[in-house]
């Protein structure tokens, strides 16, 4: 039986975490050497997006963020799952970033007006032109830095934006955070689950198969690099099974 974290870890995640705490501001990966760091009001150990799931809310102004985390370059997605306490949001409320300054750092946002939007703090937001209603949503933002690079952004399994940038971006951000920008935490009360990070760009399969492990793992799996490896060594097993059963020479 697979679960939602063989899931994740099947595309290979440099962090991933659960958020199992039950107090303190120190947040364990279950994957990677990285740890996350609570600031402001927590609650812990909430219901998160899918059964026996755990999240943490944030009060207005708290946030989560790892320092240190230097990613290799190249292509690169962050994901987290969401729920605001009020929607559409009675503020700018950033959800995930990614950067060292206010220069270059980037991420997600849900605006007063519903919309999830891509946010640099030197540029004008770009809307993505969807609004994912209430409750849970799984966010992931895939990008390739620098201009000429691409930003990606899934919501619930499905691709809701693409596009190339104009503006350069740092290649290897030493900060990643949840509930804040690089200048600024959330105005609004939100809950996270399982956020991670990869050194992968985020594909339409990729989104998918994470999407789907919150409710059904063991298909999920199979649409992961991993899965795919033991999806085919499983059709090698029955192809065996009904040569033997019925033998063509």
């Amino acid at each position: 039986m697979s679960t939602y974290q063989d899931v994740v870890n099947a595309w290979g995640p440099i962090g991933a975490w659960a958020l199992t705490e039950s107090a303190g501001t120190d947040f364990v990966p279950y994957t990677g050497p990285y740890h996350l760091t609570g600031s402001g009001t927590l609650l812990y150990r909430q219901a998160g997006p899918f059964a026996a799931s755990l999240a943490v809310h944030l009060a207005t102004n708290a946030r989560m963020l790892t320092n240190g985390l230097l990613l290799p370059g190249g292509q690169n997605t962050l994901e987290c799952w969401v729920h605001l306490d009020a929607n559409p949001p009675a503020a700018f409320t950033p959800l995930m970033f990614w950067g060292n300054s206010a220069a270059n750092g980037n991420g997600l946002v849900w605006d007063t007006d519903g919309f999830v939007k891509y946010y640099v703090p030197t540029v004008a937001t770009t809307s993505t032109g969807f609004n994912p209603g209430a409750g849970w949503h799984l966010f992931q933002l895939g990008n390739v830095p620098g201009v000429g690079g691409s930003v990606v952004i899934a919501v619930d399994g499905v691709i809701r934006y693409q596009k190339v940038q104009s503006t350069g971006l740092a290649g290897s951000p030493d900060q990643i955070g949840f509930g804040c920008t690089p200048v600024a935490n959330s105005a609004v009360g939100l809950s996270i689950a399982f956020p991670a990070v990869y050194n992968i760009g985020l594909s339409p399969l990729m989104a998918q198969s994470i999407f789907e492990a919150a409710s059904t793992p063991n298909d999920a799996i199979l649409k992961t690099p991993a899965g795919n490896t033991a999806n085919n060594a499983l059709l090698n097993q029955i192809y065996a099974a009904v040569h033997r059963t019925f033998p063509t020479t």
